[in-house]
Parts: C-alpha cells; sequence; structure tokens
C-alpha cells in the first residue's frame, strides 16, 4: 500500500501513478573460504580436529614421530598454539597455552610417543611440559612436587625465561636444553626431568642443538 506521499513526506497532486516493486529471494549464506586457517573445517570442532593453530604468534616448532607431527608457536589468543596433525596435515588435536600473557619461544621434542614442550615467558619463567603425542593429553613428569602433587611444569628458571630458552633435543631418554643466557646445556632425565649433566661455557648465541 502507498500513503500517496512523495519521499519528502508530502501529499502527491491527484493523478494517474505507476508502481515498481523489486523482490528476491532472500539472503543466503555460501561458505567459500576460512580467511589465515588451513584447519578442515576451518573452525572449531567438538571433536578438537577443526581449525588449526594460534593466531597470535607465527609458528617456531615441529616435532615429528611416527605417523603425526606436533605443530607449534609461542602463544594463541582465540587459537590454540599447540596441535598435533597426521601425515595429511588433519588436525587431531590442540592445546591452549599453559601460561597467560607473553610467550616468546616454543621447542618441541618427540620419542613417537610423548612430546615435549619448552616454553618461555619473556622476561618470566622457562618451563618444560609434556603430553601424549597421539592424544595431546598431559603427561606429567614421574616427580612429585612438595605437596606430593605431580608435576605438569617442570621449572628451569624463574625469570628471564626468553633470554634462555631455545631449544630441546631428545636422545635415548636424554632431554638436552639450550641455556642461552648462561652459556650452557642441560642434559635432563626425560621422565623424570632431573638434571644428569651440564655443559658449561658453551658458545653464545646457541640457536639449537641435535642430539644423537
Amino acid at each position: 500500500l502507498w500513503d500517496c506521499l512523495d519521499d519528502d513526506g508530502n501529499i502527491v497532486p491527484p493523478g494517474k501513478y505507476s508502481a515498481k516493486i523489486l523482490t528476491h529471494d532472500g539472503l543466503h549464506l555460501k561458505y567459500v573460504l576460512s580467511f589465515a586457517s588451513p584447519g578442515n573445517p576451518g573452525w572449531q570442532t567438538a571433536d578438537g580436529r577443526g581449525a588449526y593453530y594460534g593466531d597470535h604468534t607465527a609458528p617456531q616448532a615441529v616435532a615429528a614421530g611416527g605417523e603425526l607431527l606436533a605443530l607449534a608457536c609461542p602463544m594463541g589468543e582465540a587459537g590454540q598454539h599447540l596441535i598435533g596433525i597426521d601425515m595429511n596435515g588433519q588436525r587431531q588435536w590442540g592445546l591452549a597455552n599453559r601460561m597467560f600473557g607473553v610467550s616468546d619461544r616454543v621447542s618441541l621434542a618427540t620419542d613417537g610417543k610423548i612430546l615435549w614442550i619448552a616454553s618461555s615467558e619473556g622476561k618470566g619463567r622457562f618451563f618444560i611440559w609434556r603430553c601424549d603425542l597421539k592424544t595431546g593429553a598431559y603427561a606429567a613428569w614421574n616427580q612429585k612436587d612438595k605437596d606430593g602433587k605431580d608435576v605438569l611444569d617442570l621449572l628451569i628458571c624463574e625469570k628471564d625465561g626468553g633470554a634462555q630458552c631455545r631449544t630441546i633435543a631428545l636422545h635415548d631418554g636424554k632431554l638436552a636444553v639450550i641455556m642461552a643466557a648462561d652459556k650452557k646445556i642441560l642434559v635432563l632425565n626425560a621422565d623424570t626431568g632431573t638434571v644428569e649433566k651440564e655443559l658449561k661455557d658453551m658458545p653464545e648465541n646457541m640457536a639449537a642443538c641435535a642430539y644423537t
């Protein structure tokens, strides 16, 4: 129905008028792509296989074991910073940061079953934790804290973690850990986290290591 008003709200003079009506079949959604996400699908799903990894920092670490890979960036905001994928690139699981705030470095190592994750918090902690490579389930260290609880985060140092954390490497049940600022490498028992050896007076600005 027309109220006989023009565009300015004034009554139009008597006469013959025609009206044109435009119609359409409504608005519809069509999925084209997910921006900045190679996930399948590109969004989070209840089974943990959707989306990909962190949305806040660039990729920094990878480890391979059997038919699975782990990929990590130092931190994620909406996305999860650590994921497990199969050889087709399909995400299997994802985990959020184990700290709140700045995380600037991450390194990974695996024996094909357990995944070791080294993380630093800028001027804060440097610590190492573990999870199951197949499922992403947290895997506590085989040691207890002073309250008798399982240790999840093995503390390497309390402060200046970003200056220390570089790379971890695994071999025959031992975990090599670079402490760049102190110019040393710690050799840990990969199950208990206890320090079994220290290599001191190492080169300055160490960036990576391999353990064979």
